[in-house]
């Protein structure tokens, strides 16, 4: 959740700190992980092993995109956002999209697409933001009844409930 150093420049070895919470950075590794991220689609087979052209692992492209699919995950996007995500990241230009999802115009696949990228990093600054109100300023949690999750018993998670004990909602903003 804090950031991450990745090579972007495979053989050149140029390192750059990079941060989730950051939109740049998230429409960087959405709209080129078809050429930094070479695990992405790739599927393991359980019969033999196979060696092909992915030789070369660079652990924090594999943590920085397993870190970035988790926020995805999180996001519980729709069909439609999830075919523009996985096109983008498949290398599709806008044109191919919206031709694939009968759209007339390039220009509301961006707008999608950059929703989609904020929605992704502030995923991960409300996640970055539950973890330091829980483990470094040790602030007590609610248990949502609808997702389980235990978040920071505060306004940001929950809405105001005067009827409960604890003056908060039982069900946590993102599920309400």
């Amino acid at each position: 959740m804090g950031s991450v150093k990745v090579d972007l420049h495979s053989k050149e070895m140029f390192y750059k700190d990079l941060t989730l919470s950051d939109i740049d950075v998230v429409q960087l590794l959405v709209e080129y992980r078809y050429k930094y991220d070479k695990y992405s689609g790739f599927n393991t087979n359980n019969f033999y092993l196979e060696a092909g052209e992915i030789a070369d692992l660079n652990q924090e492209v594999v943590a920085t995109y397993a870190s970035l699919d988790i926020l995805i995950a999180e996001c519980n996007f729709n069909k439609e956002q999830m075919k523009i995500l996985e096109m983008i990241e498949q290398g599709y230009t806008m044109k191919e999209i919206a031709d694939s999802l009968g759209l007339i115009d390039e220009t509301s696949i961006r707008q999608r697409l950059n929703k989609i990228i904020r929605d992704i990093a502030n995923a991960n600054e409300r996640n970055w933001r539950k973890t330091t109100y829980v483990h470094m300023l040790d602030l007590k949690t609610k248990n949502c009844i609808r997702c389980k999750k235990d978040l920071p018993a505060t306004n940001e998670f929950y809405s105001d409930d005067l009827r409960n004990k604890s003056g908060l909602h039982s069900i946590c903003k993102t599920c309400r």
